[in-house]
């Protein structure tokens, strides 16, 4: 971006409980909603940053919550850190395991699963309860049947997350936009 908008905190406020309350979803809600521009040069105004209303407590009791909220963000932090390694290991694990060809007899997809899309089942028809339905953009609502008893692997078909691959418990409805 060309464009910032710096805030300095004063002596009046923590900054890591500023940079908390600008990070949050309210703020940047509402922000969203008050830009301006174009399209592709939309932004958010220094008065709606200068007149938004926060609670300001003590600054004693600010700094107690930003460090509670730090340590959050911290661990989260370091899970995400190992979730990513533990992904990369993943994907050589499998990388490893599914390039051996030996001894072993190749088989088509389509002889040992059967492939299928069923009817897609539109927003009027999705009942209050019943059993879950998933669709290309996973979870929708409710059916009154299931098209699979079984959990199942479903690759979504169209849309933004075609080719994604879900894991779908049963029983379940799964609409023609994954198979």
């Amino acid at each position: 971006s060309t464009e910032f908008h710096v805030l300095r905190p004063s002596e009046k406020i923590d900054p890591y409980y500023l940079l908390t309350i600008t990070q949050s979803h309210p703020f940047r809600k509402l922000g969203e909603s008050e830009m301006s521009g174009s399209a592709g040069q939309k932004r958010v105004s220094s008065d709606f940053i200068r007149n938004y209303k926060i609670l300001l407590p003590p600054l004693s009791e600010q700094r107690k919550i930003a460090a509670i909220l730090r340590t959050w963000d911290e661990g989260i932090e370091k899970l995400e850190k190992l979730k990513n390694q533990i992904h990369k290991k993943y994907k050589f694990l499998l990388a490893d395991i599914f390039s051996d060809t030996s001894n072993k007899a190749p088989y088509f997809i389509g002889d040992i699963c059967s492939p299928k899309q069923w009817p897609t089942i539109s927003q009027e028809q999705l009942q209050e309860t019943g059993f879950p339905v998933f669709g290309a953009n996973g979870y929708l609502g409710f059916y009154m049947e299931a098209n699979h008893q079984f959990d199942t692997i479903a690759v979504t078909c169209r849309g933004a997350t075609c080719g994604e691959i879900n894991w779908v418990p049963g029983p379940s409805y799964i609409t023609g936009n994954a198979m």
